[in-house]
Order: structure tokens, then sequence, then C-alpha cells
């Protein structure tokens, strides 16, 4: 996992917003590292938005990662997480279907009860494991296996026809208090290799982490900085999206200006004005910027989409302000195959 990555995915998560912190458990989703793994068994737990915990099972399931069954197992030991640790492990057959069978045998009365119905939440695919759990010498283990296939519908002797799995009534949901929280790090704490990060943690900085994400050779990767940047605002933030208005693609340049816009930048430079207008697909107004777009423009030719249009600015240009522009403005026309013999045949004339 790529450091920025990280970094605006902790950002995301500590939004007030259920869809900002969505999107960050997604994205974790496609990463696997154990660090990953530890942060979804942490939202799926304590959470306050049924969605936000969801999007994190669906992540826990897509992640594969065996190692997020142990904390979640251990929050059925404890009646405040219990129910969220149901409804994780419960969505989890694969992974969870047979550890739990294993715990049945040792745990206390509410537990072995919270077992049962992560089990029976399985719906099908727990019957292989509760079939084998009928034959175990423990007969607590056969007394839970049979109640767990009784309240799945499971009938050995005459098995129904196939069904989809009833959706089970969510118990209330207890606010998550301070001391819940706290509860949870000492549950699921420890030097454990299955323990969760400590919940304090160093401070996110999302617009260093955009500063790398930028230089991402991926599309999509910096336009999530763009909107990122533009969700921090501040100065730092609209110093960065200036950049991003030179970027090589259209898309990404857009999305820049109309960031700027909403934090209400007012570019007060030829070369910023310029950027925006080409931004925005205004040519000819870049154009009208002389010398101080000829930089923003040579930048645009890098993208297929703006090239003939950044050309005919740059000609225009170098046609009508010719005596207007400085020998470097030259020298950067002159890198242009198009407008080489025009930009040396200018500096020839004044001997630079």
């Amino acid at each position: 996992m790529s450091w920025w990555r990280l970094q605006l995915c902790k950002w995301k998560l500590d939004s007030s917003a259920p869809e900002k912190r969505i999107q960050a458990v997604d994205a974790l989703g496609r990463l696997a590292t154990p660090a990953v793994g530890k942060m979804l068994v942490r939202i799926a737990l304590i959470d306050e938005d049924a969605s936000v915990r969801a999007a994190a099972i669906d992540a826990m399931r897509r992640l594969d990662d065996a190692a997020v069954v142990k904390p979640l197992m251990r929050a059925l030991h404890e009646e405040r997480l219990r129910q969220e640790g149901i409804e994780a492990l419960g969505q989890l057959p694969a992974l969870a279907a047979e550890p739990l069978m294993a715990d049945i045998g040792n745990c206390d009365h509410d537990s072995r009860d919270a077992i049962v119905k992560a089990l029976t939440r399985m719906g099908k695919a727990a019957v292989p494991v509760l079939l084998s759990g009928l034959k175990d010498g423990n007969m607590i283990v056969r007394a839970a296996a049979k109640e767990a296939l009784r309240d799945i519908g499971y009938d050995p002797n005459a098995p129904p026809p196939p069904k989809t799995e009833e959706s089970q009534p969510k118990e209330a949901r207890t606010h998550r208090s301070a001391d819940a929280l706290k509860q949870l790090d000492h549950l699921l704490g420890g030097s454990s290799a299955a323990a969760l990060p400590p919940e304090e943690e160093p401070a996110v900085d999302p617009v260093q982490a955009c500063v790398n994400a930028l230089m991402s050779p991926e599309v999509e990767e910096r336009l999530e900085a763009v909107q990122v940047l533009r969700d921090v605002g501040g100065a730092r933030a609209m110093k960065l999206l200036s950049v991003a208005l030179q970027d090589e693609t259209a898309v990404v340049r857009q999305e820049a200006v109309q960031a700027l816009d909403a934090l209400g930048w007012a570019p007060a430079s030829p070369q910023h004005r310029a950027q925006r207008a080409i931004a925005l697909g205004q040519f000819e107004a870049a154009a009208a910027e002389g010398g101080g777009a000829i930089e923003p423009l040579i930048a645009a030719l890098q993208d297929g989409e703006s090239h003939d249009a950044a050309l005919d600015a740059l000609a225009r240009i170098v046609e009508e302000s010719a005596a207007e522009l400085d020998a470097d403005d030259l020298r950067a026309v002159a890198a242009v195959p198009a407008l080489r013999d025009f930009a040396e045949a200018e500096l020839q004339r004044r001997g630079a």
C-alpha cells in the first residue's frame, strides 16, 4: 500500500460524512495488508453508521484475510460489541464458520448464543460445518449445532427446497460511548498479531499525501487528490491545485479549476489566468495573456485532446506579440517543432 493512499484513507475515515468513510473503506478493501484488515475490523465494530459498517464487512469479505476473524470473535464476548460482531461474522462464512464452531465449547452461555446467531446468519453456507458439529464429542457443541441448523431451516430428514437466507432483524444499536471505545481497545489490543492498531495515531496531513498522489501516473488517483484538496481547503491546498492546472490530462485540469473556483480562488497573474482558461478550454482567452500563457500552453500540448487548440493559441501569441516576448519565452517556443523557425528567427534578430 502506498503511503499517500493510506494517509488519504485515514483522513476520509475521520470525516463526519458517511459517504466519505465508505469511499475510504472501499479503497482499503482493494489493498491486501495486515494493517488494512485491522482497520476494517475496527470500522465494522464501532462506526456509528450502518452503511459504513456494512461496507467494511464487504471489504473484509473481498480481502479474504483469516486474520480478521479472531478479533471479531473476541467482540462476541462483550455485550457492547456483540451485535456488531454477530453481523460481521455472519457475513464471512468462508473465513469464520470453522473457527466459530471450534469455539462453541470454550465460552460462556451468552457468547455461545452469539456464535449460534452468527452461524445462523451464514445460512446454508454454514451447514457443512454445523453437520460436522452434530458429531462432536462435546454435548454443548452438538446442541449448539442442532440449534443453528434448526434456525437456518435445515432438516436432514426432509431437506426443504433451496431458499434465500431470511434477513435477520437488527437489534437496537447502543451509542458508542468513550467507555465502549476504550473497551474495544482493551479487548482487541495488546501484542497479539490480531490486535487492532491503537486509537491514537499521528495526525494525518492530507495535503502532503496529495503531493504524492498528484505525481501518480494514474488519472483516477490524481483526480482523487484534487477532490481531497477541494475538501481540505486552505492556502496549501490551493497552491497544489494551481499546480494541478498544468496536469497533462484535461479532466484533471477541469476538476482543479472547479475546485479552485469553489475555494474562492482569484487568479492574479497572467500565468494563473492562462492556466484557468486552458483548464476550461478557453484557449483564445489564454492567448490574450501573452507571454504569461507560454508555459501553460506548452504543457497543454502534451494532452492529445488539447494539442491543436494549444498550438493555435501559441502561434497567435508568437505572431501578434513576438516583440513583447522575452528571450526565455522565445526559447521555450523554439522547443515546439511547428514554431521553431519563427522563434529562432526572432531570437537571431535580437542577437540573443
